[in-house]
């Protein structure tokens, strides 16, 4: 694994959107805060067209990625929406080309695709913020991913939760969201583990909580997650369930699965879909701790 060159003030960032549409209204408060931290600007061509509900047509948003990858200028690449879409147009770009870019990919959720193929190439990349989600109550997200792009170490503060088992965390992570990585499986982008020692990240929204014990049991079958030696569990937002409960919180069913493989779980994570989403390195090194209680 490798980790992109740093960021310097008045290098380029290209915005761009892989999944959903997206206007410069949606992001101008994040690009206008961009601007004052000393970053030039660089806006893709899927930033404004709609095809559906995408941004621009399949073919329109391979070409505005190849696009970034492509311009010397552009130092990162930050996706600013995410909910479908991303893996429609993934298979139509190469290792070779992203190898070769060596430039950092920023987004999550719907982009958890493009991480792991990123991270199959060997180059680290930040599960970040989207643009569209910027205020002033959740800026200290946006400040420590810049300090990433600038080169510094990342160290996660945890909430303490009841359902961890460790209270700390320090390794190389993979992942991002759940059934993002359930739906990668056998894949080309299915991250794979570069150590032993390799920490996996999982976050998620809106699921039933079957299909959180589903997409488990998926993974344990197929032996990807016995790759890891621990799990971090982010924001596992808005659950749902049937009028018949299903009998076990996200939580609780993520500590079933690491019990049965022995494995380290780190639950209250700050990082998913929500407010404070606050950066994980994917492909590098991340210290975890939790806080200590009032």
């Amino acid at each position: 694994m490798r980790r992109p060159p740093s960021l310097q003030k008045g290098d380029t960032i290209y915005l761009l959107s892989t999944a959903r549409s997206v206007s410069k209204t949606d992001i101008q408060p994040f690009v206008v805060w961009l601007n004052s931290q000393g970053f030039s600007i660089k806006y893709g061509n899927t930033i404004g067209p709609a095809h559906h509900q995408f941004a621009g047509d399949d073919k329109c948003r391979t070409e505005d990625f190849r696009r970034a990858l492509n311009d010397e200028r552009v130092k990162a690449i930050w996706c600013m929406r995410g909910g479908y879409g991303t893996v429609r147009m993934i298979d139509q770009l190469k290792e070779e080309e992203i190898e070769k870019a060596n430039k950092w990919l920023l987004g999550f959720s719907d982009v958890t695709c493009m991480h792991g193929l990123f991270q199959n190439t060997g180059l680290e990349s930040i599960h970040a913020p989207m643009g569209t989600l910027f205020t002033s109550t959740n800026i200290k997200a946006f400040e420590q991913v810049l300090n990433l792009l600038k080169g510094s170490i990342n160290t996660v503060l945890v909430e303490p939760h009841l359902l961890s088992n460790i209270s700390g965390l320090k390794g190389r992570v993979f992942g991002g969201n759940l059934s993002m990585l359930y739906s990668m499986q056998g894949s080309r982008y299915m991250p794979v583990p570069s150590e032993e020692n390799s920490i996996l990240f999982i976050e998620e929204i809106d699921e039933y909580l079957y299909h959180i014990d589903r997409m488990l049991w998926a993974l344990r079958n197929s032996k990807w997650l016995q790759q890891f030696s621990a799990i971090a569990v982010g924001g596992m937002t808005d659950m749902n369930d049937h009028s018949i409960p299903f009998g076990w919180q996200a939580e609780e069913i993520i500590t079933s699965h690491a019990e049965a493989l022995a494995l380290p779980v780190l639950f209250g994570v700050q990082s998913g879909h929500i407010h404070n989403n606050m950066p994980i390195l994917l492909g590098g090194y991340n210290e975890f701790i939790t806080k200590q209680k009032a």
